[in-house]
């Protein structure tokens, strides 16, 4: 595997291979919609996963779209359409959110690659080491949304990661000297407005200090 180094690059520490399951539309709505959990970096994390993409972008020559910052995101469980109303919905899944007991963990973004979604390259910073706290979480969230009478979305069957530029160039797993840091304190309900780059956070649950 490559090597990328990004000099001067801080180490952050702050307090999937699943996704969006698809657009959905929920009773009455006319946009659609997609709902999923996710892990959202600090802001510092944030902005050292931008500063790794403009300099893939820039030393590669990458086309496409960066993805706004305030949506970078680590997916952890999607939620299948359904023809329930939008507030019975949020109800429900919020109800699987508190439901959730589970401890907060380091997430590492050590390598970056490209997939392939819905015919076109996504540039993605990848988790590597935590991947075992990450599915745990998925299961315990998958489970609830079950006990809250929601059906979870399929599994992507990808690596956990961050997108971070659409419509770019197929880019070899190069991996991070420096790999982007934070620690998951909490988990997030994202309402996410299909081709609009725009996130309604529908809740935030803490997750416990580690023992």
């Amino acid at each position: 595997m490559s090597r990328f180094g990004l000099p001067g690059q801080m180490s952050f520490d702050f307090g999937s291979p699943l996704g969006p399951s698809g657009p959905m539309m929920p009773s009455g709505q006319t946009q659609p919609l997609n709902f999923f959990f996710a892990l959202m970096p600090h802001q510092a994390a944030a902005y050292g996963i931008r500063q790794i993409t403009d300099r893939l972008r820039a030393e590669m020559h990458l086309p496409g779209s960066p993805r706004p910052i305030e949506l970078f995101h680590v997916s952890l469980s999607g939620i299948e359409a359904n023809e329930r109303p939008l507030g019975a919905l949020i109800a429900a899944a919020r109800r699987a959110g508190d439901m959730v007991d589970s401890v907060s963990f380091p997430v590492s973004l050590d390598s970056v690659m490209s997939f392939v979604v819905r015919g076109q390259h996504v540039l993605v910073l990848a988790c590597g080491e935590d991947l075992p706290k990450i599915a745990a979480l998925h299961r315990k969230i998958d489970l609830s949304l079950k006990m809250a009478g929601l059906t979870p979305g399929r599994p992507a069957g990808a690596t956990p990661h961050v997108t971070t530029l659409y419509g770019g160039e197929p880019v070899p797993r190069i991996g991070l000297d420096q790999p982007i840091r934070w620690t998951a304190r909490d988990f997030v309900l994202v309402q996410s407005f299909v081709g609009k780059s725009h996130y309604v956070i529908q809740g935030r649950w803490p997750l416990r200090r580690a023992a």
